[in-house]
C-alpha cells in the first residue's frame, strides 16, 4: 500500500530534517544570543553554586538512602568528604596548583 511512496519518502525526510536543522540553527543563534553585558563574577557565583553541588549530592542521597534502605551507603561518605575538603581548600590555591588561567572580572560585550 505503501511501497510507492519508499522512494520519495527517504527525500521528504532529509528535505525536513534539513529545514528543521537550519530553522533551529537560526533560533539559537539569533533569537537566544546575549545581548547584554557579562562580567567575571557571573562566572565566579557558577563556580561557587558548583561547589556546593558537590556537598549537596552526598547529603541528598545520605538523606535517601536512610529513608529508604535503612542505613547509609560507604559511596556517599566518601563523596560527602572529597567534597568537603574541596570546599574547605582555598580556591585560588588549587586553581594555581592545576592550572595557570586568571579570571577577569572585567565586563565583556557579547553581541
Amino acid at each position: 500500500m505503501y511501497s510507492c511512496i519508499i522512494p520519495a519518502g527517504a527525500l521528504i525526510i532529509m528535505a525536513g530534517l534539513s529545514i528543521n536543522y537550519w530553522v533551529v540553527k537560526f533560533t539559537i543563534l539569533r533569537r537566544c544570543s546575549l545581548t547584554h553585558k557579562i562580567s567575571g563574577s557571573f562566572v565566579m557565583f557558577a563556580l561557587a553554586l558548583l561547589d556546593i553541588s558537590l556537598i549537596m549530592k552526598p547529603i541528598i542521597y545520605m538523606i535517601f538512602d536512610s529513608a529508604v534502605r535503612e542505613g547509609v551507603q560507604t559511596e556517599s561518605i566518601v563523596c560527602l568528604s572529597i567534597g568537603a575538603v574541596y570546599c574547605l581548600l582555598p580556591s585560588t590555591w588549587l586553581i594555581d596548583r592545576v592550572h595557570e588561567e586568571k579570571f577577569y572580572l572585567h565586563q565583556k560585550t557579547y553581541k
